[in-house]
């Protein structure tokens, strides 16, 4: 491992009993790995990720219990996606809230 990478891990606390969790990866100031994590009553609602080799974010049901479906960024950098996961969580983990305990 070099010596160049850095981890960050920090918590973003949102509305609502809502955590933002996320975890960083750099090398040379680029995002090697990241996660941005929306959490509730200790459940992982959604995830943003580049795990398997690509950034993507996991869609995950609350009753079938796995994720249902992964949608995939593959036209941003990680850094885009990474900034967008942040934004978007955070403006919409009501509506990623919904969808997770319908499913």
């Amino acid at each position: 491992m070099s010596d160049l990478f850095r981890e960050k891990r920090w918590t973003k606390y949102l509305p609502d009993g809502f955590i933002l969790q996320v975890y960083l990866k750099t090398d040379r100031a680029q995002i090697v790995s990241f996660s941005v994590a929306l959490i509730k009553d200790r459940e992982c609602v959604t995830r943003y990720d580049n795990a398997h080799g690509f950034a993507h974010r996991d869609i995950i049901g609350q009753k079938a219990a796995r994720t249902l479906r992964k949608d995939t960024f593959d036209r941003l950098t990680l850094n885009e996606v990474f900034n967008y996961a942040i934004k978007d969580i955070s403006e919409n983990y009501a509506k990623y809230d919904e969808e997770y305990r319908q499913n």
